[in-house]
């Protein structure tokens, strides 16, 4: 469902696009500033990733939301129920209503991970 197919596609962008930023910022400071400033750009390329692959993530999780809360939408397929809320709510209303309350949440736990692990 909607769970594992958000996450998949979160995760790609997420780890996927860390490393991207994370090289190509690192590329553009040069090796000595790239590593006195590892902290802070690690922490910009976490961000950013996680910033694209909530864009993603988003829908997903609209759609799961509404799954679980509607009984009517719980009937549905993935496809359907993304489908029926576009119809309802439209685009930006149906998937990304909850988009900046799940920055605030995903991004400060991103850049956490990225940066401990890392």
């Amino acid at each position: 469902g909607p769970t594992a197919g958000g996450y998949f596609v979160q995760g790609w962008f997420k780890f996927g696009g860390f490393e991207f930023l994370k090289v190509s910022l690192a590329k553009s400071y040069g090796d000595q500033a790239a590593w006195d400033k590892r902290f802070m750009l690690n922490s910009m390329a976490a961000a950013g990733a996680e910033f694209v692959a909530d864009i993603f993530l988003c829908p997903f999780e609209a759609t799961r939301i509404r799954q679980v809360s509607d009984p009517a939408m719980a009937k549905l397929s993935l496809p359907g129920a993304a489908q029926a809320i576009v119809a309802q709510n439209g685009l930006i209303g149906g998937f990304y209503s909850g988009f900046i309350p799940m920055l605030f949440k995903q991004i400060p736990y991103t850049i956490a991970k990225f940066v401990v692990q890392d």
